[in-house]
């Protein structure tokens, strides 16, 4: 199962309708869709949880064991503010998996950041400590073996800043 856990503070419900549209695109269909957030006001039927936790680790694990997501799951953690293109190398990625012609246990550029896919046993592993997040990530990738990893230089994103514009710029 590929679990989608979008974080959101504000509104952002073109990103999500952007996701639904290519999840269908790309015929995933082993997901889930679950909103992590502070914002209360969806216009969709998803499942979500109310939570205003500020570490993005800690909220990543309570999400985790509020849908009791097993290890084998693939989470993909996706900001609410980025909007998925049609071409994303990110996307196709997700694709193969979920149709098991790829056996992967992460998805990211080279550095993380808040677009990543990764098993949900290898999240678990990640230190609780004062570091920052992706520095986090990226001490898991140690108990990740190096065939089971793909980088790559372009996810396929665009980002949009403000929920009330219709402007976007691509940054990757």
């Amino acid at each position: 199962m590929i679990f989608f856990i979008i974080s959101l503070t504000y509104n952002y419900s073109y990103g999500i309708i952007k996701l639904k549209y290519l999840i269908d695109y790309y015929k995933i269909e082993n997901f889930k869709i679950i909103i992590n957030s502070t914002f209360n006001n969806f216009k969709f039927k998803f499942e979500y949880k109310l939570i205003n936790i500020q570490d993005k680790l800690k909220s990543l694990i309570f999400v985790i064991n509020y849908f009791d997501i097993k290890d084998e799951d693939f989470i993909v953690k996706l900001n609410g503010n980025y909007l998925l293109k049609s071409k994303s190398p990110f996307m196709n990625y997700l694709s193969q998996l979920d149709k098991k012609i790829i056996d992967v246990d992460v998805i990211s550029k080279y550095y993380f950041d808040d677009l990543f896919g990764m098993r949900c046993k290898f999240i678990k592993k990640i230190e609780n400590n004062n570091e920052k997040f992706d520095l986090r990530l990226e001490k898991a990738k140690s108990f990740i073996e190096e065939k089971k990893q793909i980088y790559l230089e372009i996810l396929g994103i665009d980002i949009n800043q403000n929920p009330n514009l219709k402007s976007k710029f691509t940054i990757y």
